[in-house]
């Protein structure tokens, strides 16, 4: 098997924590202290030198951890709403920023990494004209897209450019698309070489992904398993925002139904398969005499379905505004008594209430679940 630099027993080790057996024991630290210490100073390798230079340039640079748009971040530790994840990580992470993720505290993005040799013709190097960038971040790993949560960043890492996000934007959606050319009989596992995107922009890649004894194939095993955790971290992240934002919701319209004295309270239904015995339904409300009304929360987090009945003997109009801007509306009466309405946070919406001369008869404001 074609071997690269660093085996993957050592990357499996600083992503996870377990040491390879075949590691030397380090030297004690009695040892250290006791050994005679250098005649002359010693003179750093050219790429160690080179890479402490970066990082400096790097930390003396704008670290500001506000997400943007090819902005590329440290992650020392992982951590949800509720506090440390468990297990932490090995080593820090890095992570190529894309855009806003389906939360506030989510942007999606890329992993990316320092381990070259595994470069693939689905990675993006960073190159000269990118500088300065820590060199931990210099993989952009694009078959390994990620939703980051963003307390978890304690250090930017470097900043891309319009255009050369743009290309890195672009050669994803090759890859998706399968417009980039990928042949199984050109993979050189260790070598690197020019592409160009549909756009037209020229970027440095590996070489196409080998068969299974490409060691590559490794190597994705690992940082995929790493990428799992990052989502893992966001589905606890937006399912939690769902539930308090659809919390939100309910105390909106009792709070709106105690100024208009029509109290919401959850609809009492028979249990299925025993009529004597009655369930309160999770999702159902009545709002006064006039409507019931079933929250179903959309899968993407914080949005909702409103299904709604008309109990009234007499005609309503239910209307989602903005701004006072009918967004939605329906006439609800005996021959239409039923309509479907959606609503999202961030919107600055409204959900009103109307007779059918269009008095005002309730207001219901959605919280703002993107503040």
């Amino acid at each position: 098997m074609i071997r690269l630099t660093p085996p993957l027993a050592v990357i499996e080790s600083n992503l996870f924590g377990d040491a390879p057996t075949d590691t030397p024991e380090p030297a004690s630290a009695a040892e250290d202290w006791n050994s005679d210490p250098p005649e002359a100073e010693i003179e750093l390798p050219p790429h160690l030198a080179e890479m402490i230079r970066a990082r400096a340039q790097v930390a003396a640079g704008d670290q500001s951890l506000e997400p943007a748009p090819g902005k590329l971040l440290r992650i020392d530790r992982l951590f949800g709403p509720d506090g440390p994840c468990a297990p932490q990580l090995g080593q820090p992470l890095a992570v190529l920023l894309s855009g806003p993720g389906r939360h506030p505290s989510l942007w999606s993005g890329w992993l990316a990494s320092w381990e070259t040799d595994y470069a693939t013709d689905a990675d993006l190097l960073l190159e000269s004209g990118d500088r300065p960038y820590d060199p931990l971040a210099t993989m952009i790993q694009l078959w390994n897209p990620v939703e980051v949560y963003l307390p978890c960043a304690s250090a930017v890492l470097g900043q891309l450019g319009p255009e050369r996000l743009a290309a890195v934007r672009e050669r994803a959606a090759d890859l998706a698309a399968g417009v980039a050319e990928t042949d199984v009989q050109e993979a050189a596992p260790g070598t690197l070489r020019q592409a160009v995107t549909s756009g037209g922009r020229l970027i440095l890649t590996g070489s196409p992904l080998g068969d299974a004894q490409d060691p590559r194939q490794g190597y994705r095993q690992l940082y995929g398993a790493v990428a799992e955790r990052l989502h893992a971290l966001a589905r606890e992240v937006a399912v939690g925002s769902r539930a308090d934002w659809i919390s939100g919701v309910l105390d909106a319209f009792r709070a709106a139904g105690r100024r208009w004295s029509l109290d919401l309270t959850p609809v009492v239904q028979p249990a299925l398969g025993d009529a004597s015995t009655q369930r309160t339904s999770a999702d159902t409300y009545r709002l006064g005499d006039l409507l019931d009304i079933r929250f179903v929360p959309a899968e993407d987090g914080e949005a909702v379905q409103m299904h709604v009945q008309l109990r009234s003997q007499t005609p309503l109009i239910v209307a989602i505004e903005r701004a006072g801007k009918v967004r939605q509306s329906r006439r609800l009466d005996a021959s239409s008594p039923a309509a479907d309405f959606f609503a999202g946070g961030g919107r600055s919406l409204s959900l009103t209430l109307r007779d059918a001369a269009r008095n005002l008869l309730l207001e219901v404001p959605f919280p703002d679940g993107r503040a």
